[in-house]
């Protein structure tokens, strides 16, 4: 954000850390500027990040506030409420609540068999694709596993489409998948991408 920021035309007005252990969330909201600050990168739990949003809406700051898609669940809407700003998640994977996508219906199946009681969460199906990921791999190895024989098998193993999620490795490449996008939490309380 440091490098990047200032490339797009824009000046980082502060960099505030939270404590975790004794989070003082008014002080951090003092520390961020005053209102019309245009938006807020946080990068802390669901717990922090809604403390912190709270904290500068209580200073009547409403800004946009861009959080990373492990925050774009449930826990995150539940410590919101009674309180709004507007929340961009960089999120990994398609929407894990819709079902026109057959890798989003085998996560959701998935899912409900283990943790019928808890909802979905962009974190917990890229958790499971990375886990399909790893299933076609292990798939591959042909003898004993081992760590080697697991990346040999994971960079020559061809493209793996996820209706439409394509993920590819290779010798010089480990990031898996390029898919990249945005959720925006709706007033509703629901994750729009």
């Amino acid at each position: 954000a440091k490098e990047l920021v200032p490339k797009l035309g824009f000046e980082i007005s502060a960099i505030v850390p939270v404590d975790p252990r004794a989070a003082d969330y008014a002080g951090a909201a003092k520390l961020v500027g005053p209102p019309g600050v245009r938006a807020v990168l946080l990068l802390a739990n669901v717990t922090h990040s809604a403390g912190v949003l709270k904290a500068l809406s209580a200073r009547g700051i409403e800004t946009l506030a861009l959080n990373l898609a492990a925050q774009a669940n449930a826990g995150f809407v539940r410590n919101m409420t009674g309180t709004w700003t507007y929340s961009v998640f960089a999120v990994f994977t398609p929407n894990p609540w819709k079902r026109s996508q057959a890798i989003a219906r085998d996560y959701q199946e998935a899912w409900r068999a283990v943790a019928a009681d808890r909802p979905f969460s962009y974190l917990s199906f890229e958790a499971y694709l990375n886990a399909r990921v790893l299933a076609e791999a292990l798939l591959r190895v042909d003898r004993a596993i081992t760590a080697r024989r697991l990346m040999d098998a994971l960079e020559a193993m061809p493209s793996l489409d996820f209706d439409g999620l394509q993920v590819k490795f290779g010798p010089d490449s480990r990031q898996g998948s390029r898919f990249a996008d945005v959720a925006v939490l709706s007033s509703r309380g629901q994750f729009l991408q």
